[in-house]
């Protein structure tokens, strides 16, 4: 029921934020189509928070005391823009040689790889399998150890990127991948609830820490 002369606000990323819930619920119930959620949930949890932010950067360019210092037409990018927003609120810088900073900008680099993925393909010559090894077409089939001996003369052409964002989840510990024999499609790579746990709870801490907003709490209640 609305009642006139009183001003009604909805909030448009607490719809997709539960979106992201359920995922993460499916994936926990439903072991068999986890590698099929992975990617949606990384996208739906981007979409969902940026969403939230353009809702802080609008709470700031509606006042007249803070529009000043962030001017709409000189947006930050998507990798910046929670840290500007955290300046002009808390008028400090955030720290930039945190893990959670470098975190989040690697879980940027990851959605962007995902919406912009380039080719990548393997064309295999003079395949050679060691005896003693058993060879699939799916390098996972195999001992990754030896995949590099399988065949004397492959062309691989992956995205350079995507190492470099499997790598960084590698070092980070929430994947055991070993990038250096990836002989498959990066998507096929990142298709683990590890990563949609470590993004979730990321972006979750993320918003704690600049915004002081408890994500968990169903009612999204401040500090």
């Amino acid at each position: 029921m609305y009642v006139p002369g009183i001003d009604t606000v909805f909030p448009q990323h607490y719809p997709l934020f539960k979106s992201v819930d359920k995922l993460s619920i499916l994936m926990i119930k439903n072991k068999d189509i986890v590698v099929s959620l992975v990617t949606p949930l990384i996208l739906t949890l981007y979409s969902a928070f940026e969403c939230y932010l353009t809702e802080i950067e609008d709470n700031v360019t509606n006042n007249s005391l803070l529009k000043e210092k962030y001017i709409n037409l000189e947006r930050p990018k998507m990798d910046k823009r929670p840290f500007a927003l955290f300046k002009i609120l808390k008028n400090q810088d955030f720290d930039k040689s945190s893990k959670l900073y470098d975190d989040y900008n690697h879980f940027v680099k990851l959605r962007n790889l995902i919406t912009h993925s380039r080719l990548e393909s393997i064309e295999w010559e003079n395949f050679k399998a060691k005896s003693g090894i058993w060879t699939a077409m799916k390098p996972s089939h195999s001992d990754k150890k030896e995949i590099c001996k399988h065949s004397t003369n492959s062309k691989v052409q992956k995205d350079d990127r995507a190492d470099k964002a499997i790598s960084f989840l590698e070092k980070r510990k929430i994947i055991d991948t070993r990038s250096e024999f990836r002989m498959e499609g990066f998507i096929y790579s990142i298709q683990k609830i590890e990563i949609a746990e470590w993004a979730n709870n990321m972006i979750t801490n993320l918003m704690m820490e600049l915004f002081d907003e408890d994500r968990t709490n169903p009612l999204y209640t401040k500090k």
